[in-house]
């Protein structure tokens, strides 16, 4: 018996025996997620399916043809995640590098709300859409991320529109942010988030929509909001926000929406400013300490919401 076993032994293939290239070219054929558990047998396995050759190899097979030169009016939007681009979160830094080259660099908005990720901490999705340098829409809101705000995110100088709504992001709005002064919208509500609203937004003179509601800040409404010209809407519901209102908001003639709700700390009156605000829409004012609404009179009368 003994023998028997012995001669089953030897007609097994000694795998180093086969030359390198064969063994990653029939690898390169298995699908990325395949790959990525073989990874995990021995450090020969993690070191060459690892490897920037191979990591090309393998996306060129997937993506054979690759849009280097697509000008930005052309990139398209990335509107569902694939599952690839569920998986990639977790990749290695190579794989990651190469499925950005010949894939994700050619979009120019990105949606990925609502999908369920099978790592979600924010350090992974930092490495991987940090460097999608073209982006100008970035869509993860209820993705389950946790952790804090990847700063990677400041690299995209050109994004018009962030939302990370309904995560588990915490700590302090990250200075890396102040980077973006192309916002259009800066929606980061139902988190964790601490700290106080950041000064580096007063740089954001694009910005049109501001929505902190439901985290858990501190500090007064920053008086720099006023000077935010193009400012539609503002929400700072349930922040635990204390102060006054400053005079500046009512200089906000664009404005169509102000929730400030649920901030038991904001007390004083409502600026004579506001009868200024001939577009507002909706104001809600509710669970705070406030003492005047007479400058609201004139808004209710024109048929905007006041609560």
């Amino acid at each position: 018996m003994t023998d028997l076993i012995q001669q089953e032994k030897a007609r097994v293939l000694d795998i180093s025996l086969v030359p390198t290239e064969l063994i990653l070219l029939i690898f390169s054929w298995l699908h990325p997620q395949t790959v990525h558990k073989f990874r995990r047998l021995n450090q020969w396995f993690h070191s060459n399916l690892s490897a920037r050759h191979f990591t090309h190899m393998t996306m060129k097979r997937i993506f054979p043809n690759i849009h280097c030169q697509i000008s930005d009016v052309r990139r398209p939007t990335k509107s569902k995640a694939s599952s690839l681009d569920i998986i990639c979160v977790a990749w290695c830094e190579a794989f990651q590098t190469s499925y950005i080259q010949r894939h994700l660099s050619v979009f120019s908005e990105i949606h990925w709300q609502s999908t369920k990720f099978p790592i979600a901490s924010s350090s992974h999705f930092g490495n991987l859409v940090g460097r999608l340098e073209h982006l100008i829409e970035l869509n993860l809101s209820s993705c389950n991320i946790s952790g804090h705000i990847p700063i990677q995110i400041g690299n995209l100088i050109h994004l018009q529109r962030l939302l990370l709504d309904e995560n588990e992001l915490s700590g302090p709005i990250p200075p890396e942010l102040s980077t973006l002064t192309e916002l259009r919208t800066l929606s980061l509500s139902r988190n964790k988030l601490t700290g106080r609203i950041p000064e580096f937004l007063e740089r954001f003179n694009e910005l049109q929509v501001i929505n902190l509601s439901q985290n858990q800040l501190q500090g007064p409404i920053p008086t720099f909001l006023g000077t935010l010209s193009h400012l539609q809407q503002i929400k700072l519901d349930n922040c635990n926000l204390s102060g006054f209102i400053p005079d500046a908001l009512g200089n906000l003639v664009h404005l169509e929406l102000l929730h400030l709700q649920n901030n038991k700390h904001i007390i004083g009156g409502v600026p004579p400013t506001f009868s200024a605000l001939t577009e507002i829409q909706e104001v809600k004012l509710g669970g705070t300490k406030f003492t005047c609404f007479f400058p609201l009179i004139s808004l209710a009368v024109r048929g905007s919401g006041v609560c």
